[in-house]
């Protein structure tokens, strides 16, 4: 019977929509420290600039000083740290004082070494993005290179086509370019 029943009558789908409830309501909420200062953070810090954000941040620092320090809470913490520096382009480092001074200087090690590690962890994603970018351009100018010399010089539209392609459409005009009879044969069926 469940299963014949339209997923409508039996499933209640709740929005919490964030942006209508005050500071005042949602620290009333009952909910851990970790809830809170997550909803806090969804509401108050998330597209705000750095100083709106840490004036935010500075209205809840005791609650980040009981997610630190409950069971488990460093590790809630830095996730929220993470979320913070890729979702808010937040930088973590700048709550260091402000959960020194909530939560002690373990804490504050804390947020040194979370702020240090997301860091590394963008230059080595920004190096690796680089890297991979300069191989498709290196594969569109051997791609563009070979068209040349096969099929003479390239019109304006084929030089923008190589110019907006992604890597796998090169692979197939490099393989194609072979066989092809015309340029237009190339770039057929892309």
């Amino acid at each position: 019977r469940m299963l014949a029943t339209p997923w409508a009558e039996w499933k209640r789908l709740v929005v919490d929509d964030l942006a209508r409830v005050s500071e005042a309501k949602l620290r009333a909420r009952a909910l851990s420290a970790t809830g809170l200062l997550n909803l806090f953070c969804l509401q108050f810090v998330r597209g705000k600039s750095n100083d709106e954000a840490l004036a935010a941040f500075t209205r809840i620092a005791h609650l980040a000083a009981d997610v630190i320090q409950a069971e488990s809470g460093q590790d809630a913490f830095l996730r929220l740290l993470s979320w913070l520096h890729e979702a808010a382009d937040f930088d973590p480092e700048r709550l260091r004082p402000i959960v020194a001074a909530a939560a002690g200087p373990a804490a504050e090690e804390l947020v040194m070494n979370a702020a240090e590690r997301l860091r590394r962890e963008g230059r080595a994603q920004g190096q690796a993005q680089g890297e991979a970018q300069g191989r498709i351009e290196e594969r569109r100018a051997l791609v563009s290179r070979q068209l040349t010399r096969r099929f003479g010089p390239l019109a304006p539209a084929h030089e923008e086509t190589l110019r907006s392609a992604d890597p796998d459409q090169l692979e197939r005009w490099a393989l194609r370019l072979l066989d092809a009879r015309s340029i237009d044969e190339v770039f057929a069926g892309d």
